[in-house]
């Protein structure tokens, strides 16, 4: 019960710091491009689509990371993890019961952890 409350004090925690963050990712890419408009230099974007490609096929599919499959893998979000892996931000849905399920667990606090260790790293 203790580990529980834990968790979710730490994902209520992580949670808010995401949202800082992407507000504050935002900000500093819009000054980015201004700053590009200014000097006539090259527009690009900061967050690639494209993750890192890695080797998934020799892994079996009962050792997969059931929280990878959940109601968060639909959403489309702009952070700096889908560089590394597109899997991370499959709890990212808060509104989902399922994924909030899942973030409270270990797992699932050190994936949204990773999440925002990331997106800090952008910034």
């Amino acid at each position: 019960m203790m580990i529980l409350a834990c968790n979710t004090l730490e994902v209520l925690r992580l949670r808010k710091a995401l949202i800082k963050l992407v507000h504050e990712t935002d900000v500093l890419e819009d000054i980015n491009k201004q700053q590009q408009k200014e000097t006539n230099t090259s527009a690009g974007k900061l967050v690639l689509s494209e993750g890192i490609p890695f080797e998934t096929q020799s892994i079996a599919k009962g050792n997969m990371n059931l929280v990878d499959l959940n109601d968060g893998s639909n959403l489309d979000l702009d952070l700096a993890a889908r560089e590394f892996d597109g899997t991370l931000k499959a709890g990212l849905d808060f509104r989902s019961e399922s994924c909030v399920k899942a973030l409270m667990t270990d797992l699932g606090v050190e994936e949204l952890r990773a999440v925002v260790h990331y997106q800090l790293m952008q910034k």
